[in-house]
């Protein structure tokens, strides 16, 4: 390792193409792309890079958000990745990101782990407080008669119900759909009390985001938005009205985006998170599409992280959503 030299880089001095050739081919998470950080410039963090060189060529990196909340920094790590997953690599990329949260931001911060569960001991090893959380990911190469043999019955119900509705989805493109259905998601995020995103973050990064909607006749009552990554497809926002819900357009939606990634030649479908505190509504119906789930850490070097901030941010979202 002593050809090796570890760089912290501002965000508009880190050569894309370079970064995303490894991180498209070791990444295994959209966070490990170039274009995603621009999410979090659009709300207001300054993005870094911490890349490592063999013999002055980039062979691994991740990229962290650092913003200031009143008199306190706040960092958020993801997307850790290098050239043949190498272990030497990423834990010289963590030493060096470790540093930097001590200096910067000790209090908050949080590093995503297990987008590769080979580095998971290594983050176990740097960051002393950790949060388990889960996802369900579906292999969509096997046929559409297997995936169906796989749902739940409840489930199988739930799409044949939609269709016989009059429920119907298709992608679409146009800046106005994006609207109507940004308009539903944020009417969902007011009513679960949950924080809701610019309608710039919803929509942006479009070359790899679809919007799948969904119809009842002519008028859009949902929707959800797939990130497509390498061989996957990643379930990132599912939203329709709640005068719909009894003819069951979340199973119709689901199974759409399901098809939509095997038709178009992925190998993966991504449920996204699910709770593994509590049973709740959104876990147990992920549960019910026949995938495997997945289990991995969120890690942080401060104990509120896991503990106080989630209830301020309920708070939070509860009071400006009433607004």
């Amino acid at each position: 390792m002593k050809n090796i030299t570890v760089n912290i880089l501002n965000y508009e001095n880190i050569n894309k193409e370079e970064w995303d050739y490894i991180a498209y081919k070791f990444g295994k998470d959209i966070d490990s792309i170039y274009d995603y950080q621009e999410k979090y410039l659009q709300t207001g963090y300054k993005v870094y890079g911490i890349g490592a060189y063999e013999n002055g060529k980039f062979i691994g990196g991740l990229y962290y958000a650092l913003k200031l909340n009143f008199i306190f920094c706040k960092i958020l790590v993801g997307g850790i990745f290098a050239l043949d997953d190498r272990v030497d690599v990423v834990e010289l990329l963590i030493k060096q990101l470790k540093k930097v949260i001590l200096f910067k931001a000790p209090l908050f911060n949080i590093i995503i782990g297990g987008v590769n569960f080979k580095f998971e001991g290594l983050l176990q090893k740097y960051f002393k407080y950790s949060k388990k959380i889960g996802t369900i990911i579906i292999d969509i190469t096997k046929s559409e008669d297997e995936l169906r043999k796989k749902l739940n019955k409840g489930t199988k119900w739930g799409i044949n119900k939609a269709k016989k509705d009059g429920l119907y989805c298709e992608i679409v493109e146009k800046n106005e759909d994006w609207m109507k259905a940004y308009e539903i998601y944020k009417e969902m995020c007011i009513r679960k009390e949950l924080n809701i995103h610019s309608f710039d973050e919803f929509s942006s990064l479009k070359e790899i985001k679809k919007l799948l909607i969904i119809k009842k006749e002519n008028d859009i009552i949902g929707g959800s938005i797939l990130i497509c990554f390498g061989n996957s497809i990643k379930l990132n926002y599912n939203f329709s009205k709640t005068e719909y819900y009894k003819s069951q357009p979340n199973n119709l939606l689901y199974w759409e985006s399901i098809l939509f990634g095997k038709e178009n030649g992925y190998s993966f479908f991504d449920l996204g998170g699910i709770s593994l505190e509590k049973d709740d509504g959104i876990t147990i119906f992920k549960r019910r599409w026949g995938g495997e789930e997945y289990h991995y850490n969120k890690y942080s070097t401060s104990p509120i992280i896991f503990n106080i901030i989630p209830k301020l941010g309920k708070i939070k979202n509860r009071l400006l959503n009433r607004k």
